[in-house]
């Protein structure tokens, strides 16, 4: 798996699955694969932070917001590319079974996305 993989199911879960009324069984289940991503995709957020501070211009007056160089926006997206196809670990023993996710609604997308940590998925 790879570290976008894990930055992208990580969100999925904590933004979309668990603000929801899900069975308590399911929400274990998923809180352990966040726990699992956690380092690696706080790591990827730290790293793209210092790479927005390294490239980006900060605009004045505003806090936490910069402008890049068409020279510099290559850099940092080359950078941030390379970050996001980096190997992360995932033991398949966490995969949950398809037929939890049943009565729990989602967008497309976001079923997309945990598509890898299902399993039994038709």
């Amino acid at each position: 798996m790879l570290l976008n993989d894990a930055v992208q199911i990580t969100m999925a879960i904590t933004k979309e699955i668990l603000p929801k009324d899900i069975p308590v069984a399911l929400a274990f289940r998923l809180e352990k694969i966040v726990n699992v991503f956690r380092e690696d995709v706080n790591l990827f957020f730290n790293m793209r932070k210092t790479l927005v501070e390294k490239y980006g211009d900060p605009i004045e007056g505003k806090e936490d917001e910069y402008t890049f160089s068409s020279e510099n926006q290559q850099k940092i997206n080359g950078e941030i590319d390379a970050l996001l196809n980096s190997p992360v670990q995932f033991d398949e023993s966490l995969k949950i079974p398809a037929v939890l996710f049943q009565n729990v609604t989602m967008r497309g997308t976001v079923a997309l996305r945990l598509k890898s940590i299902m399993k039994d998925v038709e």
